[in-house]
Parts: C-alpha cells; structure tokens; sequence
C-alpha cells in the first residue's frame, strides 16, 4: 500500500530587511487511491512577524471520494480545521458530506466540481461562545499534469460556502500549487492561497499568501 501514496511537501522561509517581516510556510498534500475511492490529505501552516505582532494561519482537510456506479459522479466526505489570526478565528471545525461529478478527465487534465453541505462550530479571537451554523459548499477543482520531462503538477481550485443559519454571510477560498520543471530535475515551485468572510470579526474580510 505505501506504493500507492503520492505525497508532496514544501517548506519555506523568507525575510524582508528593510520591513522586518519574516514568513515560515509548510504546505503537503497526501493522497492515496483505492480501488474505488480516493483519499487526500492536505495541510497548510504559515507563521509570519513583524515588529508589531505574530500571527499565524494553518489549515487541515481530510477528503474522501468514493465512485458511484453512475459513470463521472462520486460522493464526496471531508473534514476540516482551520485558524486565521487576519481575520479573528481562534477555531473552525467543519463536516460535511457531497456529491460530484467529472465535467472532463483525460491523460493530462481532470475538472471536477462538487455541491454539498457542512456543519461548522469556530469561536473567534475575541472570546465568547462557540458558534455552530449549516452552511453549503460549492467547489470547483481542475489538475493538470505532465509527467515526462519537463514534468508539470498544476492545481487550482475555489470554493464558495453561503451560510443557511445566517444568510448574510458568504465565505470562499481559493488554493493554488503549481511544480513545474525548469531545469532537468530542477523545479519551479509556486502555492498560494486566499480567503475570504464577509463577516469576520477584524477589520479584515480577507486574507492571502504566496510562496516560491
């Protein structure tokens, strides 16, 4: 079984002088095909300080595909916990349960797109209780790979989350990972994300990074 895991890790580290800025990133991402499912692990972790303040953001999502017997369609699980200093939550938990289909799959390229639903609890930064809420999911995803030389693994994918307890508020992400290579063995490596809540508790509705 351990042949069958595809496993990718990043590490970086950067310093700007003349802001006193420095930013630690860890990105990987797990997955382990099955005979009729597929299992994807993914987690994010950045670290950033200035002269001001620390702050930090992390993500981990537990994703399970099982194929129906319907022909491009698959039933979707995951689970998920996430923390974002910018914009004021302490924690969020989240499950939820969808189903998807494959608009286009060929040697090269998959697109797949999924609806479902989630239960979430978080509390934010600035204390209280915690806070539960049914929201949906809308998720496009799209992978593209190469695998002779110059070897290429592109992913992108966005997600938008209206929430149904509070029908003012809409969140979304966006994730990117890009490893491309330059040079024989030699690779160009790019992830980013951004995030997004109309009613988070900061002055921030949004936040994002990028690493090379």
């Amino acid at each position: 079984w351990k042949e069958r895991i595809d496993a990718y890790f990043s590490l970086g580290y950067s310093y700007n002088k003349a802001s006193a800025v420095s930013q630690t990133t860890f990105n990987t991402e797990l997955n382990y095909p099955q005979e009729n499912a597929t299992n994807t692990l993914t987690a994010r972790q950045i670290h950033t300080v200035t002269n001001e303040e620390v702050t930090r953001s992390s993500r981990l999502e537990y994703t399970r595909a099982v194929w129906t017997e319907k022909s491009g369609r698959f039933r979707a699980t995951w689970g998920s916990y996430e923390s974002n200093d910018e914009l004021g939550l302490q924690h969020r938990y989240a499950a939820g349960i969808g189903i998807a289909k494959v608009f286009r799959d060929t040697p090269r390229l998959r697109w797949t797109g999924t609806v479902g639903l989630q239960a979430l609890t978080e509390q934010e930064n600035t204390g209280g209780k915690e806070e539960q809420a049914l929201e949906g999911l809308l998720v496009s995803n799209f992978k593209m790979w190469q695998l002779n030389s110059p070897k290429l693994d592109l992913s992108f994918s966005v997600s938008l989350y209206p929430n149904f307890s509070n029908f003012r508020r809409v969140r979304g992400d966006t994730d990117l990972r890009l490893s491309w290579e330059i040079y024989k063995d030699l690779f160009w490596d790019v992830t980013a994300f951004g995030t997004f809540d109309n009613a988070s508790e900061t002055n921030n509705s949004s936040d994002y990074g990028v690493t090379t």
